[in-house]
């Protein structure tokens, strides 16, 4: 995808990698608030919610080739 182009996924990926950060910088900060666990486990949900959007993305990028390919037909 064009990255002059607004992109969702892009967006969505840069507010995840903020999270992250903020949740790493809380834990360093608060750390006797919130157990090693607990962080952990969040911090696999956002992986996973930042790979689920990136692989979004890819197939949306495929789409669209597949949808300009067949309207060059």
């Amino acid at each position: 995808m064009n990255d002059n182009v607004f992109s969702p996924t892009k967006m969505a990926q840069h507010h995840i990698q903020y999270a992250l950060n903020e949740l790493f910088d809380y834990r360093q900060e608060f750390g006797e608030l919130l157990d090693e666990k607990t962080i952990k486990r969040l911090a696999e949900v956002l992986y996973d919610f930042k790979r689920a959007v990136i692989i979004a993305e890819i197939m949306l990028s495929e789409a669209s080739y597949i949808i300009e390919a067949k309207n060059h037909d």
